[in-house]
């Protein structure tokens, strides 16, 4: 498994998808800490989307894994809004006819 923070992610993840019920608080597994616990934030692996997924996990593959959806989504809503926020900059100042088609992709690109 990689270094960074995706093999914690996605092991938080792991651990928290085998638990057998739901506990307080929302996202809590045992496994992980055993035997104290601990709630799946702690492991960086998106709370919201793991609650979500846990709800149909049954459904999915035993090796499924959320975090290259959460970062496709990511650079899909950065595009957009990068987008609209140029347009709104753009209707109040003059822009050259060639950068236009251009104004939004820096950001994709950017570091």
């Amino acid at each position: 498994m990689a270094a960074g923070r995706s093999p914690q992610s996605y092991l938080g993840w792991v651990f928290f998808r085998i638990e057998d019920s739901w506990k307080l608080p929302l996202g809590y597994s045992s496994k992980l800490n055993f035997p104290v616990g601990t709630p799946v934030a702690y492991t960086d692996s998106m709370p919201i989307i793991a609650a979500a997924m846990k709800v149909v996990s049954r459904q999915l593959p035993s090796t499924f894994q959320y975090l290259g959806l959460v970062g496709l989504a990511n650079y899909i809503l950065e595009h957009r809004s990068s987008y609209t926020n140029f347009n709104l900059f753009a209707a109040k100042t003059t822009m050259p006819r060639r950068i236009m088609p251009w104004r939004h992709r820096w950001i994709l690109v950017s570091p």
